[in-house]
């Protein structure tokens, strides 16, 4: 039954895909957007009740396959990552514990174990408005490894804890209607825990949060347990890390005790930051490196950044701003969400991102020659063509542009059109000039 239900599903959503890239109407656009909005909901819910069918009916294999632990955790967070940036809510993933015993490889079913993963994480993105989300693993006694998902939402009582992992039910009515949802993911969570040999548990306090977690009983493949990364360069460093996080804070501070950093520093906010950071001057004893997240209330990165650089004193300090990957990397175009298009694979996106740049250079140019010369159809046909591979790179800015003048030239609007062109013409230019060095931007795969 799975597949004739999935396979029709599918069959759907394809085609409104496809209609979706064909010349069509702002209220036709956005009927076909609110259908496909559904019909992927529709699927989501297809897919876990196929899920917890198959489970109940014990109909699920288990595989035992060689996986790189690391890899995995990165796909859980990543495929999860645009719906915390949307709700602008830290995604935290504890990568020191990657050096504190664990293997780089083990045994298991990497399918399962991401798709628990992604729904623990997804659960607390959903409930958490504000604040943060962490993913974290670390190794425990007899070759287990226990994995987590901690978040600083709406939290739960004892009595709403009861019923927690029951199917098709939610801690109280009123988060269905708000928060949506099966009510099947925690259901299906703790079949698949189960079915691995493992439990789940949960602590949690209203409004202060929980933290799922639970074990697993994997095998370990020889030979692969991490080691930590040790630098005679970092040895001899002194590092302030400046996050007003606490979490950021002390996961980037032990990462860097693990690597042998010579002194770690924190401060929360620029303030603070500039008082240890004159201080230690002062003292002779001055940071190397400064650690700086851009996004800070007060005194954000950058202006903390350029107080460093016009201070004498500190002036010759390394600065690192943490800054994500939104919109920062590559001006013009979310990256995050273009990675995600690509199931996290950065070549396929790459490829994609050089063809743009490569085949439509000149394109903002010719559309605005086109409008004015009166070229209808040619302009509408070029401005539909924009709008489309705008929308494939993911440089939302440049798709509702284009999206607009599209609609302009259809009606043969001179007026709005020219209004619109430079608009147009300006972000298309900041993306391409964004991506004349992108042979040169690397950025680690997650498939």
């Amino acid at each position: 039954m799975s597949h004739e239900i999935r396979t029709p599903m599918n069959g759907v959503l394809g085609m409104l895909h496809m209609l979706g890239k064909t010349e069509l109407g702002s209220t036709q656009q956005r009927l076909v957007d609110t259908a496909t909005g559904s019909g992927k909901v529709l699927l989501s819910v297809i897919n876990d009740i196929l899920d917890f069918s198959k489970l109940e009916a014990d109909k699920l294999e288990l595989e035992s396959i060689p996986f790189e632990l690391e890899n995995l955790l990165g796909q859980s967070i990543a495929l999860l990552a645009k719906g915390a940036q949307e709700k602008e809510i830290e995604l935290l993933y504890s990568l020191y514990s990657l050096y504190s015993g664990l293997p780089d490889k083990i045994l298991g079913d990497p399918t399962w174990l991401r798709q628990v993963l992604t729904n623990l994480i997804g659960n607390a993105i959903k409930f958490t408005d504000e604040g943060e989300v962490e993913l974290y693993a670390k190794a425990v006694a007899g070759n287990s490894i226990r994995f987590g998902v901690r978040d600083t939402g709406i939290g739960m009582s004892q009595a709403q804890q009861q019923g927690l992992f029951k199917a098709f039910s939610q801690v109280d009515s009123s988060h269905t209607r708000k928060y949506g949802g099966t009510g099947l993911g925690l259901a299906i969570s703790q079949k698949l825990i189960s079915v691995m040999g493992g439990e789940i548990s949960v602590v949690s306090s209203p409004m202060l949060g929980s933290n799922f977690s639970f074990e697993l009983p994997l095998e370990w493949v020889d030979g692969s347990v991490s080691k930590p990364y040790l630098s005679d360069m970092l040895a001899k460093q002194r590092i302030l890390i400046v996050d007003d996080n606490a979490s950021m804070r002390h996961l980037l501070a032990e990462n860097l005790k693990r690597w042998q950093v010579k002194s770690v520093g924190m401060a929360e906010e620029g303030d603070d930051a500039l008082t240890q950071l004159r201080s230690a001057a002062a003292a002779d004893e001055a940071y190397d490196i400064a650690i700086l997240d851009k996004k800070m209330p007060g005194m954000d990165g950058l202006e903390l950044a350029h107080i460093i650089r016009a201070d004498a004193a500190l002036s010759d300090m390394k600065l690192v701003m943490l800054s994500g990957m939104e919109h920062h990397v590559l001006p013009g175009i979310d990256l995050v969400d273009g990675l995600q298009r690509m199931c996290g694979s950065w070549t396929a996106y790459k490829m994609i991102l050089l063809g743009f740049r490569d085949a439509h250079a000149d394109a903002a140019e010719a559309l605005d020659e086109y409008i004015r010369q009166g070229e209808w159809e040619q302009a509408k046909s070029l401005a539909h063509t924009i709008k489309g591979s705008g929308g494939n790179i993911s440089a939302k800015k440049l798709y509702e542009i284009a999206a607009s003048v599209e609609q302009s030239c259809r009606a043969e609007d001179a007026g709005a059109a020219i209004a619109e062109i430079d608009a147009l013409k300006a972000c298309f230019n900041e993306v391409i000039i964004g991506l004349a060095d992108l042979e040169s931007l690397e950025i680690k795969d997650e498939d």
